[in-house]
């Protein structure tokens, strides 16, 4: 699950237990300013907790910097005060003329209004943006999790030892160690080879293909998994969308994987990034899962 932070120091792992708390947070944070049911200095501290455990550093100096007041800029406590002392003010008279600490109170109290107004927007906006970007990043969860469940059942019948393959490579997602991601990127190039030995098995003979006008030579060696595979979607599927696409995204991710395997190889691990190693499995569970749903149509 990937939720955006803009963290330039050490992380906090943003696990599902994490992801929780930052979703009751965020909603709590929304509660308490439409209902104005806490002051903004509470409602402050839960934000400055939010930004924390999301690693969302340069929000989090932000609110330290209104909790804790530092040079010309003042705290949302004093601010508070500053408002309290000014309605007091008011009620009590001494904004009268000639009364000047009742209108330099006024003017404090309309001053710390407007700073209060902008930090409760601001937080407000943080809040309401991370609340959504995590009940979004739940439901893609949802979403994968349907398809991974499909798949691997459905795998694990045609291939049950390549089960342990995708598990291996979601497993591997959770790391932050970029070999592990490369791993993932790996498991997933064998669980396509594994299902291409399966589906359609390496053949000596190559067939032609029609490529823009030109008859093309398709090698379906050992080697050659990708060319299986797109073999096997053409014998097995009348619909021509359906070749297009999935052949489409399978060319796609075949090259990435090979590429990546070959870096490996040559000693760089670095050649695949957290995101990128998240796309290549969501991918594969999707190719996978077309291609085994042509062998119960």
């Amino acid at each position: 699950m990937m939720i955006s932070s803009e963290s330039t120091g050490p992380t906090i792992p943003v696990t599902a237990q994490v992801l929780e708390e930052a979703k009751t947070l965020s909603g709590d944070i929304i509660k308490d300013i439409e209902l104005s049911r806490s002051p903004l200095s509470a409602i402050e501290l839960k934000a400055l907790r939010l930004a924390l455990i999301l690693n969302d550093s340069r929000v989090e100096q932000t609110l330290v910097r209104y909790s804790a007041g530092s040079g010309s800029t003042k705290s949302t406590e004093n601010l508070e005060n500053a408002v309290d002392k000014g309605k007091a003010v008011f009620h009590s008279g001494l904004e009268l003329p000639g009364h000047y600490e009742g209108k330099w109170a006024l003017q404090d109290m309309e001053s710390a209004i407007r700073v209060l107004a902008s930090r409760r927007t601001f937080i407000y906006d943080y809040a309401i943006r991370k609340h959504y970007e995590i009940r979004f990043s739940s439901l893609a969860e949802d979403v994968f999790t349907r398809i991974r469940s499909r798949v691997d059942s459905s795998i694990g019948l045609a291939i049950p030892d390549t089960v342990k393959k995708l598990t291996a490579a979601y497993e591997n997602l959770r790391s932050d160690n970029p070999e592990d991601w490369a791993n993932a990127v790996h498991s997933c190039r064998r669980v396509l080879q594994d299902l291409a030995d399966v589906v359609f098995p390496a053949q000596k003979e190559a067939r032609t293909r029609n490529v823009n006008g030109r008859e093309v030579e398709v090698k379906l060696g050992a080697d050659r998994y990708i060319n299986r595979l797109m073999a096997y979607i053409e014998d097995s599927s009348e619909s021509r969308r359906f070749k297009e696409i999935t052949g489409s995204h399978l060319d796609y991710i075949g090259n990435r994987l090979d590429a990546i395997f070959a870096a490996t190889q040559k000693g760089s691990h670095a050649s695949v990034t957290k995101e990128e190693a998240d796309r290549y499995v969501i991918y594969t569970y999707m190719i996978v899962g077309d291609i085994l749903s042509l062998r119960s149509a």
